[in-house]
């Protein structure tokens, strides 16, 4: 600019200091639709004959291309799980580690739409009175468990957002109870104004568990009973041929927040000829990111 004159010189300048204040700001200021899953998708070294993994992980992905989450977590995940899906999936990649002491074992891993989501922070810690202890226990847990999360940044909006996942202990109550009152306590530390999303299995009832009432005066909330609309039984597990519609075993969840609107909020019952492709329902939820934090 050093051919133009000192007025226009100045015009340029604030015409260009003008672009880069508005241009985040209006994209700052659209509502973004996030699309969000958990899914339990079975052991895959689970001695389940027909149902073994091999035989279903082509129905696991069609269930999840149906209802194209941008994030989703998954329990009981193994390693060689979650390459497949990454690999079979078109559009996705992953993080996660597993939960032994030597990185092995079930992942409670985070897999996103890598075009759209950018991993900004990424950690673990282990569902026990010492976090950052790999492979940690306590309480009456039957074995170690883990939480994995996610900072994520919407690249084209600017918005950032956590994603954390977990699998509660099946047989502890003390355990699930106290697992509950950790993730949240994590939570508590963020931003208030920063989104937050929390899926897993907490193999406990929503609405009327220990667990659950930990995570609500935690401060989080359940999209089940927040969402605008909800579709399919308050039961997700399947057992591999479907969920008891007059059962309430909601034991999967998706929770959250901070500045979210929960639109739609369902058990997937995906399933091909009566087979269903894990002993769990996958729950997708719909969300608007309202406002956040960059």
């Amino acid at each position: 600019m050093k051919n133009l004159t000192p007025p226009l010189r100045l015009f340029v300048l604030s015409l260009l200091c003008s672009t880069l204040l508005l241009t985040p700001v209006q994209a700052w200021a659209e509502d973004v639709e996030l699309k969000v899953m958990s899914y339990n998708i079975r052991y895959g070294t689970a001695n389940d004959g027909d149902n073994s993994w091999p035989n279903r992980r082509e129905m696991v992905v069609r269930s999840i291309e149906k209802y194209t989450p941008d994030v989703f977590g998954v329990q009981e995940c193994l390693h060689f799980q979650a390459e497949y899906l990454a690999e079979t999936l078109k559009g996705y990649r992953w993080l996660g580690i597993g939960r032994d002491r030597n990185g092995t074992g079930e992942m409670t891993a985070i897999f996103y739409r890598h075009k759209d989501f950018v991993p900004v922070k990424y950690g673990n810690f282990w569902n026990s009175d010492t976090p950052d202890v790999p492979a940690s226990k306590a309480w009456d847990t039957s074995m170690t468990r883990i939480t994995t999360w996610v900072q994520f940044h919407h690249w084209r909006s600017g918005q950032h957002f956590y994603h954390y996942n977990t699998h509660l202990d099946h047989r502890g109550r003390e355990a699930r109870k106290e697992s509950a009152k950790l993730i949240a306590g994590h939570i508590a530390q963020l931003p208030e104004d920063l989104p937050v999303v929390i899926t897993g299995d907490f193999n406990a009832k929503g609405g009327d568990s220990d667990p659950w009432e930990a995570a609500i005066d935690g401060g989080l909330k359940d999209s089940w009973m927040e969402a605008e609309t909800q579709v399919g039984p308050n039961n997700t597990w399947s057992g591999f041929t479907g969920p008891n519609l007059d059962a309430e075993r909601r034991i999967d969840w998706v929770l959250f927040r901070g500045p979210l609107k929960a639109l739609h909020s369902e058990t997937v019952l995906y399933n091909e000829e009566g087979i269903y492709p894990s002993d769990h329902c996958a729950v997708f939820a719909k969300f608007l990111i309202l406002e956040g934090k960059k």
